[in-house]
């Protein structure tokens, strides 16, 4: 019990610490000032320990505070930014079938790709160096929420998530250099050829293979379809 007494008056002498520290703040409307202000008080320095230690605390989070209410802001004008640009860019043909729940053609998912790209928005999650966007996890996310808010298509990810980042990741400069730019405008149309008469996406299952002739490959099997092609 006496254990607990003393921490309850320490919490408590915090906690009052801190409150007049925040009011002290408040009352100067300047933390940058008032924390250069406590930094030259002598007499709040004689205090003991504990009261320091809350002190300091206090200006380390007054300083996380605003540099997170700064973040936020920023990431607010962001999500504005994404919102009002798929509002004003997206065909309403397209916005239209979505709304519907129509399929969309290939000319859709072409011309809305080429409006991401001539933003710079079309592979935000790669690299810069091949026209991603540098955009933290927190942007990336705000992006995908507000194209679809706004029912705009969703990337192709044959080319953009499964075979664009193993080539800039294990890719030549060469393969990058002729597959990368083509990716992020749609210019490639890249599909997924998995099923089979005897295998879906069990791929250990597969049958069909292909075999170097020279400078050329001789594929032999059978494909029961192909997605998205």
């Amino acid at each position: 019990r006496r254990q607990t007494a003393q921490v309850d008056r320490q919490t408590l002498a915090l906690g009052e610490a801190d409150l007049a520290v925040r009011g002290r703040v408040k009352a100067l409307g300047d933390q940058r000032a008032g924390e250069r202000l406590w930094r030259k008080d002598g007499s709040l320095w004689k205090s003991d320990a504990a009261t320091q230690t809350a002190i300091r605390n206090a200006l380390g989070w007054l300083h996380v505070a605003e540099k997170m209410e700064e973040a936020a802001g920023q990431l607010l004008t962001f999500r504005d930014e994404v919102r009002a640009f798929v509002r004003d860019n997206l065909p309403a043909s397209i916005r239209e079938k979505q709304v519907a729940g129509r399929k969309l053609a290939k000319d859709d998912y072409v011309r809305w790709t080429r409006i991401l790209a001539g933003k710079g928005w079309a592979v935000a999650q790669w690299p810069e160096k091949w026209g991603g966007t540098g955009w933290s996890p927190i942007k990336q996310s705000i992006f995908l929420d507000e194209t679809q808010r706004g029912n705009a298509p969703e990337a192709i990810a044959f080319g953009v998530n499964m075979v664009g980042p193993v080539i800039y990741t294990f890719g030549s400069e060469a393969q990058k250099e002729r597959f990368l730019p083509r990716i992020v405008d749609l210019r490639d149309w890249w599909c997924q050829g998995f099923s089979e008469p005897g295998a879906g996406s069990d791929l250990a299952s597969l049958k069909t293979k292909a075999v170097r002739d020279g400078d050329s490959w001789v594929i032999s099997g059978q494909k029961t379809w192909t997605t998205m092609a």
